[in-house]
């Protein structure tokens, strides 16, 4: 008999957990990214090599940088939101663990009343003193047995959670930082910008003056004045907003390292383009997974959906709970402690859920469906972080190819700049055509800081992208089968 209810349990056990492999079986791995870092590989933007560190912004080689991201992560709101919540559910998970044991509580109360002659007790009993205090001083001891492992689950859910939460606080100092590069490397390039601008701006001048000249000594016509006046209008207009865009962006990387954005902000202008090769981590697809905090966020997740599908179907089974109390009861307080007063009970509570009216399949009805909801979010992640991989990839080789074109489009231009000089001090060449080539050499370096802008962008999304250094061992191992076989 005693082998036929262990047999009975074990059954039960098993209609409640959840399978690991059945998680398993609805989680897609990730998909092989091998064409996109072949072409990676081929193009000479990078080299075989590590993941990123957990300090990838070193790569810039720029201590102003470091010092910036440094002082967001330390001091920023939104990371230190991000520690608290880790914090929150963390102490969540120690309360749901904390129901797996039995609790034991003092309990004492002293109950005292004058009881009428004409009342219940005193009518039939006149013996009873009117005056009476009832004196308890007990232990109460309660202890769920959870036989089907609906706190056990819900444990597990909260853990998981923890885990979750602790994935995404990597996930904002990875945001943080990516964000606090962006905005310094667009602050430099707009402070280069606006020196070349305003030059851009002074040529013009020169030449709407020039042509001004030209038109009194009757050379050029009123058109030519007003293009060149037209021309000097936009350049300036471009300067502030140039001007604004660096007040703007100095205001936003003070925001982000949460101090006053008002203050001033001591920056030096280091105009350096990004070179080198970048690395290119081997297994790339495989080991994505356990590198992106969010993807791994969200398998936690999906831990928790099916540890709450177990709580679920545990509410249709038995609930036995252990109810007990010793201690001592005594009308006087000099009688509480001898061993005539003690007192004590023992009751065990079962409780099997008969007929709700639906409520239980319902509950489990709509466990199942946020777990299905966790595992088509985990599939949307797993699909925009393969994109963003790939994108990042073909970026940053495309943009290499450009910035060369345009190395060698700006080697081309100063070399026109320096003849045309070089002809208009002999006397060959007229001064305008002088402004003009300068202009246009002014013009394509503007192109080259845009291009180079561009490449620390997408180099910083390409960081972000495998995952900014984190690491950990995911809790599931997806199949092998693809998101679009379901």
């Amino acid at each position: 008999m005693p082998f036929a209810i262990l047999l009975l349990f074990l059954f039960f056990q098993a209609c409640v957990s959840v399978p690991k492999k059945e998680v398993e079986e609805k989680l897609a791995a990730p998909f092989p990214l091998s064409h996109a870092e072949k072409l990676a590989l081929k193009s000479g933007s990078f080299e075989p090599g590590d993941w990123p560190s957990e300090n990838w912004w070193e790569i810039f080689s720029d201590p102003q940088l470091n010092q910036f991201i440094t002082v967001a992560i330390e001091q920023s709101p939104t990371m230190q939101r991000a520690l608290a919540r880790v914090e929150v559910v963390r102490q969540v998970a120690k309360e749901k663990r904390s129901i797996l044991f039995p609790h034991i509580d003092l309990e004492a109360s002293s109950n005292w009343q004058y009881l009428s002659k004409r009342g219940f007790f005193r009518s039939f009993a006149p013996m009873i003193p009117a005056n009476v205090n009832d004196i308890f001083a007990t232990l109460n001891l309660t202890y769920d047995l959870d036989l089907f492992g609906k706190n056990r689950h819900q444990f597990y859910a909260a853990l998981d959670l923890f885990r979750a939460e602790q994935a995404e606080s990597a996930e904002t100092r990875l945001l943080l930082s990516a964000a606090v590069a962006k905005t310094y490397f667009e602050l430099q390039a707009n402070q280069e910008r606006l020196t070349i601008v305003k030059n851009l701006a002074n040529r013009r001048r020169a030449l709407s003056h020039l042509h001004s000249m030209r038109r009194s000594e009757g050379v050029d016509n009123e058109i030519s004045v007003l293009d060149a006046d037209k021309n000097l209008l936009e350049i300036e207009k471009l300067v502030l907003g140039l001007e604004e865009a660096v007040t703007l962006n100095a205001h936003l990387l003070r925001t982000l390292m949460a101090e006053n954005p008002d203050n001033s902000l001591p920056l030096a202008i280091l105009p350096t383009p990004f070179r080198g090769k970048l690395s290119l981590p081997q297994n790339l697809s495989v080991d994505l997974l356990s590198r992106r905090p969010d993807l791994m966020a969200q398998i936690w997740r999906v831990e928790a959906a099916a540890a709450q599908i177990g709580a679920a179907r545990a509410n249709f089974f038995p609930n036995i709970n252990l109810l007990a109390f010793a201690g001592f009861e005594a009308l006087h307080f000099n009688q509480l402690f001898s061993w005539e007063s003690k007192a004590g009970s023992f009751y065990p509570a079962f409780h099997l859920p008969i007929f709700t009216a639906g409520k239980l399949r319902a509950n489990l009805r709509a466990k199942k469906a946020e777990f299905d909801e966790a595992i088509a979010g985990y599939h949307e992640l797993l699909l925009r972080a393969s994109r963003e991989v790939v994108d990042q990839l073909a970026m940053i080789r495309f943009l290499d190819e450009q910035i060369e074109v345009q190395r060698l489009t700006l080697d081309n231009v100063k070399n026109h700049a320096e003849l045309t000089f070089s002809r208009y001090g002999t006397g060959i060449s007229p001064y305008m055509d002088a402004l003009e080539v300068e202009e246009k050499l002014l013009e394509t370096q503007l192109q080259m800081v845009d291009l180079e802008l561009k490449k620390k962008q997408a180099s910083i999304n390409l960081m972000r992208a495998l995952g900014g250094g984190y690491h950990l061992v995911p809790p599931l191992t997806p199949s092998k089968k693809r998101i679009s076989n379901g």
